[in-house]
């Protein structure tokens, strides 16, 4: 039985992945074991890569959750994160792309009441604030409305009391 000279190392296709992955020359392999082996590879990397997600979940003292999230490859966080208050109650949940905050973004006060609620979105490097801003007084009540486009202060500011009553409405800063 001949041994195999020619290897062809793998590593490189699954960056910062611990397994190194042999395949011996296809030279000498016939059809079906090509399919085969390609087939194995391909459901090999599909299974370890897990898109490069790596999922982590961090603890209190007490032993409740304080965060999960997932991080890519490179171990910046990317994807869906929820971090809680020690008591268990959900704090701040969103999603991070790259490491920069996207999409929808909201926080809770600890009683559980909806603490504020507003968009992100990636322009070039830059993470900025898109869309209706809205913030809560503790009993519900809206505190604060306002917009933002692509960052910039936008349309009517409006704040209200903690019966919901507005109390200062104004128009955002021209823009320059």
């Amino acid at each position: 039985m001949k041994s195999f000279p020619n290897w062809i190392n793998f590593k490189s296709v699954l960056k910062n992945r611990n397994a190194m992955f042999f395949v011996p020359s296809c030279e000498r392999l016939t059809l079906g074991m090509k399919r085969i082996l390609v087939l194995g590879l391909l459901l090999t990397v599909f299974l370890t890569a897990g898109y490069g997600q790596e999922k982590l979940k961090a603890f209190y003292d007490n032993g409740n959750v304080m965060s999960e999230g997932g991080y890519n490859a490179s171990g910046i966080p990317d994807g869906a994160w929820v971090y809680y208050f020690s008591n268990g109650q959900k704090q701040r949940e969103g999603t991070y792309r790259n490491g920069h905050p996207i999409g929808t973004w909201k926080e809770w006060y600890e009683n559980g009441q909806l603490k504020a609620s507003l968009s992100f979105l990636l322009s070039g490097s830059e993470t900025v604030k898109n869309g209706t801003y809205t913030m809560y007084h503790e009993n519900g009540k809206v505190a604060v409305k306002c917009n933002y486009a692509y960052g910039r202060k936008t349309g009517k500011w409006q704040k209200f009391d903690e019966e919901g009553k507005p109390i200062v409405e104004e128009a955002a800063p021209k823009a320059d």
